[in-house]
This record gives C-alpha cells, sequence and structure tokens, in this order.
C-alpha cells in the first residue's frame, strides 16, 4: 500500500507528522510539527534520554487536532545537533567556585575539547 504523506513525514494519531530542520544557536536542530491554528503549542521534552519523538509520540497527533504543535530535539537530543563545550571554559571558572579539583561523573552528552593544558585539571568518572 502507497503511502499518502511525504517522505520525510510520520504519522501519528492519524495526523501527519512533518520531520523538519532549522539552525539556531550555530546548531542544526531538529523538530516535529503537526496540525495549524493559533495559539501554536511547544513541546519540550526533559533531559537524560528523551527526544521530542519520545516524550510526544501520544501527544502530537491528539493536539495537532487542535492547533499547530511544535515539538524540537532540544540540542544535543535525538536528532539534533549537540553543542561542543570547551572544558577550559569551566576550568576558568573552577577558582572563582572554589574548586581545586573536581571529580566530573557521569556521561557526557557533548563533544569534550580538552585543551592539553587543562586535563589534570579534572578527575572523570564514570
Amino acid at each position: 500500500m502507497a503511502s499518502e504523506y511525504a517522505e520525510n513525514e510520520t504519522v501519528i494519531a492519524a495526523m501527519p507528522v512533518r520531520e523538519q530542520w532549522l539552525e539556531a544557536l550555530g546548531l542544526r536542530i531538529f523538530y516535529r510539527s503537526a496540525g495549524s491554528g493559533d495559539p501554536p503549542a511547544l513541546l519540550i521534552h526533559g533531559g537524560g534520554s528523551d527526544y521530542s519523538g519520545f516524550a510526544w509520540k501520544h501527544t502530537i497527533g491528539a493536539l495537532a487536532q487542535q492547533c499547530r504543535v511544535i515539538a524540537p530535539d532540544l540540542p544535543g537530543y535525538g536528532r539534533s545537533e549537540a553543542p561542543s563545550l570547551n572544558i577550559s571554559d569551566w576550568r576558568s571558572r573552577m577558582d572563582e567556585l572554589e574548586m581545586a579539583k573536581p571529580s566530573v561523573p557521569g556521561i557526557v552528552n557533548c563533544q569534550l575539547r580538552i585543551p592539553a593544558s587543562t586535563p589534570s585539571a579534572f578527575t572523570f568518572t564514570l
């Protein structure tokens, strides 16, 4: 059976959901949109492993029957680009925060650029 929707659309609750991109803050940001009408609803997902297609998969189609819905993947989540974090930016603030050599636990959801002059300033742990 041939789909009546465009290649960049998925169908959620019998409502076509457009998958689109925009440039913001120098990053390529992915978002889903559906429906029409004002006021539009902006759906913001949570953190962790969340993204717009997971957090709002049951909401977008239903809400789009009432108004325009926009659900972006925040920077670093889903299909959006992650910002680049320069660790030396944090290093310059460590004295202000009275941190001699902080531990950096967990999974970092961005690209760390660690200059040769600063790697010993941090302890990275999982």
